[in-house]
């Protein structure tokens, strides 16, 4: 999933983290398969990032209730308000976690309300 040019920053970075967090609600985390490894990598760094520069985000927010759109627009919110949203490093890794993702557990798209659910699932 490359970043459309039509997606703003907050919104790429925010479906990043929600993506993320439902990638993470998986059962049997121990027992993941590499690329499941990676996608736990990707996120876990992009929050890191974010928790290190842009302490006032709450990036946990989306952990439960990751779909929620109120919960989306109020990290949104925080994102473009601590000018997380300016910062190139943080949208590379949004990029990196939501491409990671649509290659390897695109259901944790539909899940997060980033995409629509596959054909087989509607």
């Amino acid at each position: 999933m490359k970043q459309n040019e039509s997606m703003d920053a907050k919104s790429m970075i925010t479906k990043a983290l929600a993506a993320g967090a439902v990638a993470m609600l998986r059962p049997n985390l121990r027992d993941r398969h590499e690329s499941q490894r990676e996608i736990e990598e990707a996120y876990k760094t992009l929050k890191a990032m974010i928790e290190a520069h842009y302490g006032q985000v709450g990036v946990d927010l989306l952990e439960i209730g990751p779909g929620s759109a109120e919960r989306q627009a109020a990290i949104a919110q925080q994102l473009d308000e601590a000018g997380a949203t300016e910062d190139e490093d943080i949208l590379r890794q949004a990029q990196l976690v939501l491409d990671i993702i649509s290659e390897e557990d695109p259901t944790a798209l539909w899940a997060s309300e980033v995409a629509e659910p596959p054909p087989h699932l509607r």
